[in-house]
């Protein structure tokens, strides 16, 4: 059929042969009509329209068709990707087909590979729950420190009670001498409980749409105040409102006992296990019924430095006083922590230091400033206490500022 005999068809029919051989062309790219299916629609049209000059030429016009629509797949499948769900519509007759046959699987020729990035806008995945938080330094002073809960009605004070004189003067005497007379004095100290505090606002959205929020920041709340409490009980000056701290407000240095000279005795080849165990012999030494040092505070580097001491032969050296694993130097457990300084530690009899407690670590939740106009909420950390290590117990501690120094001091 040429083109003209195709417009007379048009005519004698009183409509467009090209739109409905278009209209079929569409519906068999998109898989809703086979070639078959596509013949008998036509065939059907042309008896409905009683021209058989179109019964004669639908084959003809069919294989056209097919011809123009094979093409046309092709090269779209060479510059086009066609997606998984186009593929499974363009053989939705097959399945169709099948299903009617009561078949239970069928062969469906996918064009291109189907793999993970065929799938765009998916959120779906393993969702790892939780909020994970950067690490932070270890918490270490308060366990090793007695706990005093203080109850109401103290004030923001503890009271205790120092001898600040104590005069020993028992000797032995002949038959009717006069006994030698001893002389004590106390003396009444305090302390005063000072405070630590922390806040942060929080969005009504954020603590009412995210799951587990609110008690996160609870938690981080909470962990900062336990590091301040850390540092303070180390380092704090006892200048209000600081706490006062082993390292920086009780500890004795341990330069004056060195500046006595006798009272220190000199070891060859000094190592920092050799000075540990002199001060604690310093520290027990003529004070046995009270103090026995039984904890060292030092920067892990410094203990590293302990533990990697080798002779000539490059082979580990041990002392005979410090357990294998070297976290013990004559009885005394060495505790590492980052809040003590590089070349400084503080070794000391702990029994004697009192961590006095009030409430806890007490969380609120409040309105500050314009909180309310702004639909927030701020979380408050609040915390009370102080350290004490008596002013009579003052050398139950002795600190060490320049550890290389000390060491060179008291090598023979």
């Amino acid at each position: 059929m040429d083109e003209k005999q195709f417009k007379l068809l048009e005519k004698q029919i009183g409509t467009s042969m090209t739109e409905l051989f278009s209209e079929k062309a569409d519906e068999m790219k998109a898989g809703l009509l086979t070639e078959t299916q596509l013949k008998t629609e036509l065939e059907a049209f042309a008896k409905s329209e009683d021209i058989e000059e179109v019964n004669k030429l639908i084959d003809t016009k069919v294989e056209e068709m097919m011809v123009e629509i094979k093409k046309a797949q092709k090269a779209e499948s060479e510059t086009k990707v066609i997606s998984l769900a186009d593929q499974f519509k363009n053989e939705f007759v097959n399945l169709q087909a099948a299903q009617s046959e009561g078949k239970s699987k069928f062969e469906m020729n996918l064009k291109t590979n189907v793999t993970s990035g065929s799938i765009s806008g998916d959120n779906q995945g393993f969702d790892v729950p939780g909020f994970n938080a950067p690490a932070h330094r270890g918490l270490v002073f308060e366990q090793y420190f007695t706990r005093f809960a203080l109850a109401g009605n103290h004030h923001g004070t503890v009271y205790y009670t120092d001898r600040t004189t104590t005069t020993r003067n028992a000797a032995t005497r002949n038959e009717a001498a006069a006994a030698p007379e001893s002389a004590i004095a106390w003396t009444r100290r305090s302390i005063a409980m000072e405070k630590i505090l922390d806040s942060i606002p929080l969005t009504h959205e954020a603590m009412l749409d995210v799951d587990g929020l609110t008690a996160e920041v609870m938690m981080f709340i909470q962990n900062n105040m336990r590091l301040a409490i850390d540092t303070q009980m180390w380092q704090g000056n006892d200048a209000a409102p600081n706490w006062a701290g082993i390292y920086a407000a009780y500890a004795t240095d341990f330069t004056q006992a060195l500046a006595v000279g006798a009272t220190v005795d000199k070891v060859d080849d000094a190592n920092i296990y050799d000075l540990i165990a002199t001060l604690a012999t310093y520290i027990a030494n003529g004070k046995e019924s009270k103090y026995d040092a039984n904890v060292v505070f030092a920067n892990p580097r410094d203990i590293l430095k302990g533990r990697m001491i080798k002779d000539a032969n490059g082979n580990y050296i041990i002392p005979p006083f410090v357990s294998r694993d070297g976290n013990q130097v004559a009885g005394t457990v060495i505790v590492p922590s980052a809040a003590v300084t590089a070349n400084t530690l503080a070794i000391g009899d702990a029994r004697h230091v009192r961590y006095y407690d009030v409430e806890g670590i007490n969380l609120e939740f409040g309105l500050d400033a314009d909180d309310f106009s702004k639909d927030l909420i701020t979380l408050k950390g609040r915390k009370r206490g102080n350290l004490l290590l008596k002013t009579a117990d003052a050398t139950a501690f002795y600190k060490v500022t320049d550890v290389d120094q000390r060491i060179s001091d008291i090598t023979a």
